[in-house]
């Protein structure tokens, strides 16, 4: 997601101790935070200790699949394949609409926890080729994966599920007007404090609008 995968994660044949620590702090509450089966290292150098310790202090075993220190090889890889087609057989066999977890990804990290509940709750259908996969309840289109940034933006609909079940953390109340474009300062009585480029809903009695935080 937007910003962490618009940058190069620089590569350090040697890793201080500070970085190495903060490094392994974030990859253990990470993997703490999700319930993942199996968990594979495609890495090598500092990284590998990395990730070592990070398991050690989990408790989880890890599978490596770079055996001669070079994660592009033609024999890592082919190891990294293999070990991904064997999860990927052994998993459910339950067929998943991969799409509609995407979207529903995208809602929680833009929206707050449990906000996917909220737009989703029905199970949408999915369409569209990424990047535009778009959600629709039969001819009520709830969300489209738009912009340069591929972020989530609400429909009209969407916006009322979502404030029907949310605290309205991404709300802007603008005066008694239906804005024709641009919502200004001007016209604006309460916003919540975001963050530009946030997906915002334009209120006053109703929901009115949805639309990018500048």
């Amino acid at each position: 997601m937007y910003p962490a995968s618009n940058y190069d994660i620089p590569r350090y044949r040697e890793m201080d101790v500070r970085r190495s620590e903060w490094v392994i702090g974030r990859l253990t509450k990470y993997v703490e935070a999700n319930a993942f089966d199996t968990v594979v290292a495609h890495v090598s150098g500092p990284y590998r200790k990395v990730c070592d310790e990070a398991a050690a202090a989990l408790g989880v075993d890890l599978v490596h699949t770079v055996e001669d220190g070079n994660i592009l090889s033609s024999d890592s890889l082919q190891r990294l394949c293999a070990v991904a087609q064997e999860l990927v057989a052994e998993s459910s066999p339950k067929r998943r609409d991969l799409r509609f977890d995407y979207l529903q990804d995208l809602a929680d990290y833009e929206f707050g926890p449990h906000a996917s509940t909220a737009i989703f709750a029905e199970s949408p259908k999915v369409r569209g080729l990424f990047p535009t996969y778009y959600a629709s309840d039969g001819r009520t289109r709830i969300a489209t994966i738009a912009g340069r940034y591929c972020t989530l933006a609400l429909t009209i609909e969407g916006a009322r599920r979502y404030l029907r079940a949310i605290e309205n953390r991404y709300c802007v109340r603008i005066d008694d007007f239906v804005p024709k474009g641009t919502v200004f300062a001007i016209g604006v009585l309460n916003a919540v404090r975001n963050t530009p480029f946030d997906e915002v809903i334009v209120l006053n009695e109703h929901v009115i609008a949805v639309g990018e935080l500048l």
